[in-house]
């Protein structure tokens, strides 16, 4: 595992859409699809559940881009309408050469029950293998942000 900093970036939506609803979407593959990417980073074309479990933590899924390449998902960390955290690993070439994986982290601030809305956070944390992958991983998470902001949209409106 790399000692590197990660690179950071977050995504913040106010909604009225809880996150346990988020979840409940993510946990259907087909709803994967609203992920379209932004210029070269490729949408997803399909997603499928490879190991379920009861409390969700150690969930895995498959994911194949509309480029064709695959990667893994598995949440790691599932705390009832607090947070979720993903991680994405299994990359192809060459990003299996840049980073070690990717952390997403979806989390609320507010409180949705008193106030009828909340902010969702999506956070990332893109893992570099070596100090020379930085730029790289830089150029990614400017095109992942503006994914995720587009996706986020969707998602938020239509959960």
């Amino acid at each position: 595992m790399s000692s590197l900093a990660p690179i950071t970036f977050e995504c913040r939506r106010e909604t009225t859409v809880s996150l346990t609803e988020i979840v409940d979407n993510i946990l259907v593959p087909e709803n994967w699809v609203a992920f379209t990417g932004w210029g070269p980073l490729p949408g997803i074309r399909t997603a499928k559940i490879e190991h379920r479990t009861p409390d969700l933590e150690g969930t895995r899924f498959r994911v194949i881009s509309t480029n064709g390449d695959t990667h893994a998902e598995t949440i790691i960390r599932w705390e009832s309408d607090r947070v979720l955290e993903v991680r994405m690993d299994e990359f192809p070439s060459p990003l299996n050469r840049m980073a070690t994986h990717f952390i997403e982290r979806w989390s609320t601030v507010g409180n949705l029950m008193t106030a009828g809305h909340h902010t969702v956070v999506r956070s990332f944390e893109l893992h570099p293998k070596r100090r020379a992958a930085r730029p790289f991983l830089r150029l990614i998470g400017f095109m992942m942000r503006r994914a995720v902001n587009r996706h986020s949209a969707a998602v938020l409106a239509s959960a």
